[in-house]
């Protein structure tokens, strides 16, 4: 028997928003929010000039490394895929993994 989310498109939602100083006006870095904004749980934050991105939790309680002031979170953007069934369809080029598009 075949799944019944096989032949119906699954649209995926990603946030992304800029991590930026209210006192300074420093951009520290973009947050990835996931599937949700704002974000429940943990969240990616990618900082300019570091390969690796870094796992937070609690990212509203970060502060700027320059000058102690808080954070705040601008120019939100959602970005959405669209996948086919419980997974992508061959040769998809989607950036997040095909279970994350099967979750709904």
């Amino acid at each position: 028997m075949e799944s019944p989310m096989v032949g119906i498109a699954a649209r995926l939602v990603r946030f992304t928003a800029e991590l930026t100083c209210l006192l300074c006006g420093r951009s520290l870095g973009t947050l990835d929010g996931g599937s949700s904004w704002p974000p429940r749980g943990e969240v990616l934050l990618y900082r300019p000039g570091v390969d690796q991105p870094t796992l937070l939790s609690g990212w509203w309680r970060r502060r700027c490394t320059t000058c102690g002031g808080a954070l705040m979170a601008t120019e939100v953007t959602s970005l959405g895929a669209v996948g086919r069934g419980p997974g992508l369809d061959t040769g998809s080029h989607s950036p997040w993994p095909a279970t994350q598009l099967a979750r709904g």
